[in-house]
């Protein structure tokens, strides 16, 4: 003898239906708030990094004075953040003292070529041999370009600490540059080097022209 049983399916199917619904639900929702969560978490992570990189980004030779913002949380970021400003403060100690350095020697420097500038003034109008007089032009032309070096380095390390007042005018840039080359044919020629301009157009712009110089 055989019995078979048989029973509707319906029911059950529905309900598996209705459960993998619901899992596909719950899965993508789980999956929404989990990114979103990690999302926020790790901005608020990054954010004392974040806010470090700005401050870094505005620092320069001129804003050495700027330092990061340390978190208040006692880790790594913090730690990186003390080393950095650690190394900024280095910097900044380093610049100000080749900046003070420039400006002192080229201070100290204008007295003895001062004094050296007057004897071969003086021995150039007593000397009666051509050749001696000669040579002393040369040396107090060569003296003339050392006193222009040294006045251009205090200039130079005035710009970089900003305590020089700019007088900005309408100037032609092309002829500026076109004039820097003519002064610097001399020295090119001497070392075999060859000085090309090339200028499409007449450029203006606002600078001040004898420091651009």
């Amino acid at each position: 003898y055989v019995v078979q049983v048989a029973a509707p399916m319906h029911d059950i199917e529905e309900t598996m239906d209705r459960l993998r619904l619901l899992f596909l639900i719950a899965i993508t929702a789980c999956l929404l708030l989990a990114g979103c969560a990690a999302y926020f978490i790790t901005r608020l992570a990054f954010k004392p990094i974040m806010s470090m990189v700005r401050t870094a980004e505005r620092i320069s030779a001129a804003s050495l004075d700027a330092r990061l913002e340390l978190p208040t949380a006692n880790d790594e970021v913090r730690q990186l953040g003390k080393a950095l400003n650690d190394m900024i403060e280095r910097i900044d100690k380093t610049v100000k003292a080749q900046r003070q350095f420039i400006a002192d020697a080229s201070h100290e420097l204008r007295t003895p070529l001062t004094i050296i500038r007057s004897e071969l003034e003086s021995a150039a109008r007593s000397a009666r041999n051509p050749a001696v007089k000669a040579g002393l032009s040369t040396s107090l032309a060569e003296l003339d370009r050392v006193s222009t070096m040294i006045g251009d380095l205090l200039m130079l390390a005035k710009l970089d600490a900003a305590s020089v007042k700019l007088t900005s005018v309408p100037m032609r840039l092309d002829e500026l540059i076109v004039e820097c080359v003519q002064k610097a044919r001399g020295m090119a020629k001497a070392k075999d080097v060859k000085l090309k301009v090339f200028i499409e157009e007449a450029t203006e712009i606002v600078a001040d022209h004898e420091k651009l110089k």
